[in-house]
C-alpha cells in the first residue's frame, strides 16, 4: 500500500482528467487513476526474501533460530504468553508474538497510545524480545541482503551510465525494523 500511495503522489492525475469544479478531498473517485505496481509473492521474491530459494540461507536460519530459542524463552516465559493471549484474544506462540510486537512497535513509532492494559515495562520487554530475535549475524546479513544491495547498486550504476532501461523508477518499501535487522554488518 505504501508504494501505491507514494506513486499516486509522484504521478497525480493529468490535467485532462481533472475537473476544476471539484475539490480533491470531496471527490476522490474522480482523482483516482490506475498506477502499475509490480509485486511478487513472498515465495518468489528473491530480492527481499532470498531464503525461500537458497538452502544455505535456510540452514543459517534454522541454526540461528535454534540458538535464539534459548534466549527467547528466558526473556518471555509462558506466563507472559498466557497473559497476552487472554488480553488480546489471540493464540500466542513465538510467531504470533512477533506480529503483536510489530503492532506495538508501530504504535510507539507513531506516538500512538498502546492498549490501556499494556504496561511500559511489558512494552519494553516485548520490543527487547523482538530486537533480540531480529538481529542477525554479519554472515546472515551478507546472504540475506546481498541480492537486494547488488540490485540497488546496479540500478544506480545503470542510471549514472544512462543505459537504456524502460523502467523509470524502482521503489522499495519496507518496515524500518525489518530492514534494520539485516544491516548488522
Amino acid at each position: 500500500m505504501t508504494a501505491e500511495c507514494v506513486l499516486a503522489g509522484l504521478f497525480p492525475p493529468s490535467k485532462e482528467n481533472h475537473d476544476p469544479d471539484k475539490k480533491f478531498f470531496t471527490s476522490l473517485s474522480n482523482q483516482w487513476q490506475p498506477i502499475p505496481v509490480h509485486s511478487v509473492p513472498l515465495k518468489f521474491d528473491i530480492l527481499l526474501r532470498p531464503s525461500h530459494s537458497c538452502p544455505f540461507i535456510q540452514h543459517l536460519r534454522t541454526e540461528r533460530e535454534a540458538n535464539q530459542l534459548l534466549n527467547r524463552t528466558s526473556l518471555f516465559d509462558k506466563q507472559h504468553m498466557l497473559e497476552l493471549s487472554q488480553r488480546t484474544g489471540m493464540e500466542m506462540n513465538f510467531t504470533s508474538l512477533f506480529d503483536f510486537v510489530d503492532n506495538i512497535f508501530c504504535l510507539k513509532q507513531h506516538n500512538l497510545p498502546p492498549p490501556v492494559w499494556l504496561s511500559q515495562e511489558m512494552q519494553n520487554r516485548l520490543i527487547k524480545y523482538k530486537l533480540k530475535r531480529e538481529l542477525v549475524s554479519p554472515k546472515d546479513a551478507k546472504y540475506l541482503m546481498g541480492t537486494l544491495f547488488t540490485t540497488l547498486l546496479n540500478n544506480m550504476q545503470n542510471k549514472i551510465l544512462h543505459t537504456t532501461d524502460p523502467v523509470k523508477i524502482n521503489l522499495f518499501s519496507a518496515v524500518s525494523l525489518s530492514f534494520f535487522q539485516h544491516l548488522n554488518f
